[in-house]
This record gives C-alpha cells, sequence and structure tokens, in this order.
C-alpha cells in the first residue's frame, strides 16, 4: 500500500486500504473468481495473473474458456473492474481460427499485452489484436514476490 514519502509514492496504489490475493491454486479459477466477487465492491479491481491454452496449443486470455468470460462478466455486471493478462502466446486473435472469441458480446474486461519498455511496441511472446485495451511493460520490470 502506498504511502507519501515527500519524494511521491514509495508502494503500490496510495490510500488502498485492502488487499486480497485469492489464489487459484488449492481451488481452481471459478471458486477463486467467485471468492472474489464476494470480498469485492463496485469500484475495485481483480487482476487475473492467469492465461489458458487455445486448441492450437499457443497461450491465450484466460477468459477464452467461456466459464471464466461468463465469470468475469459477473464481475464487471457487478461494477468490479477486471484486468486481464494477454497471454503469452504470441497469437494474433483477428485470425479467422478466433472468430467465435471475438464475437462474443463484450464481457468489458481491460485485457492487456506485453510491450517493450523500450520501444513501445508489442513484445513477439504476447497475444495480440482487437480484443486487447493495451499494453503494459513486459520486460525489465521491478517486482516484489509476498509469500
Amino acid at each position: 500500500m502506498g504511502k507519501k514519502d515527500g519524494k511521491g509514492i514509495t508502494g503500490l496504489a496510495y490510500k488502498l486500504d485492502m488487499f486480497y490475493a485469492i489464489s487459484e491454486l488449492s481451488s481452481g479459477r471459478i471458486e477463486a473468481i467467485i471468492a472474489s466477487k464476494q470480498k469485492l465492491h463496485a469500484g475495485d479491481i481483480v487482476l487475473y495473473e492467469m492465461q489458458t491454452v487455445c486448441e492450437h496449443h499457443a497461450y491465450v486470455p484466460a477468459d477464452y474458456e467461456m466459464h471464466i468470460w461468463e465469470a468475469t462478466r459477473t464481475l464487471t455486471e457487478a461494477g468490479i473492474i477486471v484486468i486481464m493478462a494477454a497471454g503469452n502466446g504470441g497469437v494474433d486473435l483477428d485470425l479467422p481460427f478466433y472468430d467465435s472469441y471475438r464475437q462474443r458480446s463484450d464481457n468489458h474486461s481491460i485485457r492487456v499485452g506485453a510491450g517493450s519498455p523500450y520501444t513501445l511496441n508489442r513484445l513477439p511472446f504476447s497475444t495480440h489484436g482487437s480484443p486487447h485495451s493495451c499494453a503494459s511493460m513486459g520486460r525489465r520490470c521491478d517486482h516484489c514476490r509476498i509469500w
């Protein structure tokens, strides 16, 4: 949680009053999403740090799986903001193979691809295409792990 330190903000998300970490590992993805809906309110943010594998054996966004797409829609309809990884498959979701994914109605999630911190271009491993909203640094990111 971010704190003012006279130099800017130290930490993440200034004035954040709550942070939940819900793992899919023990209970599964749908159960983790349901658990997040029980804890969060309109205006809160959920980050999906997950992807799935499509029929072409490439990584794509988790909501490529219809049950994840539907659960995501349930969150966004409740006013919860959902941000998700694009997937590291390097595939173009505008190809005809992905028509059925693109033709679903909007579940109002924000899909984020991986971009270069130097050129601002998409990184080769990042899944991309019209379903994606934006890109963020995909390399040279500093982070801390909380275990």
